[in-house]
């Protein structure tokens, strides 16, 4: 009986782990889209790596893992979280240039309050 729920166990920790490989295997797109500065699909990615996550929280609480296989679920969580924390880096990146493009392209047009024409605080942009 024990040997029937060890490899129950052996086959459980095996079905987890190909979905860990998903996750692992999506963190690499979603870098690569990242590297690619392909922004529109990297947001479809990231759809798909959380569902692969939601996945592995569905069958993680009743899986017991032999040292083989937690070795194993170790490397790729740190594959993955390598890669995630990369791709969060070019996001943060990509965020500041566009807070710097978008801040170029205002300087030229500033506005200042004035009382011209009668109309006490208005808006008037000044080149």
């Amino acid at each position: 009986m024990q040997q029937q729920m060890d490899w129950i166990d052996d086959a459980l920790g095996e079905q987890t782990l190909a979905l860990y490989d998903d996750l692992r295997l999506s963190s690499r797109r979603m870098l690569n889209r990242a590297e690619q500065r392909c922004w529109a699909s990297l947001a479809d990615e990231e759809v798909e790596f959380f569902k692969a996550y939601e996945r592995i929280m569905e069958n993680e609480s009743v899986i017991d893992y032999s040292e083989e296989q937690l070795q194993r679920r170790e490397r790729m969580l740190g594959e993955i979280f390598d890669g995630v924390q990369r791709t969060r880096g070019l996001l943060s990146s990509r965020q500041t240039e566009l807070s710097r493009e978008m801040a170029h392209e205002a300087l030229p047009f500033r506005t200042r309050y004035s009382t011209a024409g009668g109309h006490l605080g208005a808006r008037v942009l000044v080149n």
